[in-house]
């Protein structure tokens, strides 16, 4: 199984006009076009399953599926036309399975993340003896049956409809309402026993044959050092003491030397030790996606991936709630400052209206009026502000503008003794 994608517009291709003609039209889209990608997957008898089909968009309308070849999917990605892990584990319960012959098979498919991430998707493929053997990376050129002989044949055909369908409707555009009936007709050109047949035996899968693989796909430090070698070889044998110039000759193997040959060795490929080492990192082997092994390993990183989700939510939170805390004390304390301003302003003007009699300042309190404990709470703890070892916030009487502790007086803004003779005053 593989994807490929298909574009909502047409190619016009080739124009036969005459030599040195200034106006040669063709008719096309306007526009680039939506991507629409195709699901496809065939065995080695050349038997297609029907085709499933990936729109952008949440979504789905039944007239999308209009004219779409019999047994087909159609399936809505918010995000885009391609495929993910949700996807595909949907296409081996409701597309591959039902449709699958009885015992194990195998299942060939290259190394996108949805077709291997997924620890659910590889367990549900190993319950129901579905074995998913992966492509080795940067290979699937060669070892794809479905790239080798397939998906060519399956945009040929398309865009070749889709500019008889521009031609012949040339005030309509290819849209999601139309693209079934387009797609049918080339999927019932491409999909063909002959194209599923022949991907196969191309990649040297079914029959299997290793040599179909041509040997320049074969590229290995063991060829670089043998052809460094051969290299070497020839420029003593050719260029002795690394001369610019060939000695003269008269052997028939020095006349054979062709141009080419001493512009390379004058001029040698560079070195590929660095794409070496990368392919090292890389994988190289096909790899066997429903082995306990690699189900293990995927369940790991999964739970590694999750606690460090979980992680992220949990300091996530702790990091609102502190900023939620600290607005709302910033609030409360905007709150009692006007409400401390505004009872002082009631106070102040209270006092000013009354007789001067009795507006008293600190000074003429009487012993009547304050106890010791009062005067003590009104006096404050008697050590300066600088050395004082006192938490409370320090608050100046808006009326005797003395200092004193917060927490040594209940009224706003007034020290204990001013308050409570005002209080008594105003009664």
């Amino acid at each position: 199984m593989d994807e490929t994608g298909l574009q909502l517009n047409n190619k016009p291709g080739y124009v036969i006009a005459k030599k040195g003609s200034k106006n040669v039209a063709a008719l096309t889209s306007s526009e680039k076009g939506e991507t629409v990608t195709v699901l496809s997957c065939s065995n080695a008898e050349g038997a297609f399953l029907p085709p499933c089909l990936i729109f952008k968009g949440k979504n789905k309308k039944q007239e999308f599926e209009d004219g779409m070849p019999p047994g087909s999917k159609l399936y809505m990605n918010a995000k885009s036309a391609y495929v993910n892990t949700d996807i595909f584990l949907d296409w081996l319960k409701t597309h591959f399975v039902p449709r699958k012959p009885q015992g194990p098979v195998v299942l060939f498919l290259d190394g996108h993340s949805c077709h291997c991430n997924s620890v659910e998707m590889l367990e549900y493929a190993e319950a129901n003896d579905i074995t998913l053997l992966c492509f080795p990376s940067h290979t699937t050129q060669f070892l794809q049956p479905l790239d080798r002989s397939f998906f060519k044949s399956l945009k040929s055909h398309y865009n070749s409809v889709c500019n008889t369908f521009v031609k012949t409707n040339p005030t309509k555009k290819i849209n999601r309402l139309s693209f079934g009936k387009l797609f049918d007709d080339a999927w019932s050109k491409s999909a063909t026993v002959e194209n599923g047949k022949g991907g196969f035996k191309a990649c040297g899968l079914y029959p299997f044959n290793p040599s179909a693989i041509p040997e320049y796909a074969f590229l290995t430090e063991c060829a670089f050092s043998h052809s460094q070698e051969e290299h070497s070889t020839l420029d003593k044998r050719v260029l002795p003491n690394h001369s610019l110039s060939p000695l003269p000759s008269t052997s028939a193997e020095e006349k054979n030397i062709t141009p080419g040959t001493l512009l390379e060795q004058i001029t040698p490929v560079p070195s590929t030790s660095s794409a070496d080492q990368v392919r090292k990192r890389a994988k190289q082997v096909a790899m066997e996606l429903t082995s306990p092994d690699h189900i293990e390993k995927r369940r790991k990183k999964e739970e590694e991936k999750a606690t460090k989700e979980v992680k992220k939510t949990v300091k996530a939170e702790k990091r609102a709630n502190k900023e939620n805390s600290i607005k709302l004390i910033k609030k409360v304390d905007l709150e009692n400052a006007k409400k401390r301003s505004s009872l002082s302003r009631k106070l102040v003007e209270a006092s000013s209206s009354e007789d001067s009699d009795t507006n008293i300042s600190l000074s003429d309190h009487s012993s009547d009026d304050i106890d010791e404990n009062d005067n003590a709470e009104y006096a404050g703890c008697g050590e300066p502000y600088t050395t004082t070892k006192k938490q409370d916030d320090w608050i100046q009487c808006v009326h005797c503008t003395e200092w004193f502790h917060e927490g040594y007086s209940k009224y706003i803004n007034l020290c204990h003794g001013c308050g409570k003779v005002l209080s008594k005053t105003r009664n």
